[in-house]
């Protein structure tokens, strides 16, 4: 099974997206003052990996 490397086609778009975030630091995002809430990571965590258990084939 040949294997799709289906973020390659989003490669530009992803890079403008990249570049226009980072013009705008008024959004807040890698900002020094930004304070991350430690007890919400492993919930993160949790919904990320059922996604990924979701979207694994059957077997």
């Amino acid at each position: 099974m040949a294997v799709i490397n289906r973020s390659a086609a989003f490669a530009e778009d992803i890079t403008a997206w990249r570049r226009d975030l980072h013009r705008h630091p008024e959004l807040g995002l890698h900002h020094p003052g930004f304070d991350f809430n430690d007890r919400v990571a492993p919930v993160g965590a949790s919904v990320f990996a059922r996604l990924v258990e979701r979207a694994q084939p059957p077997g």
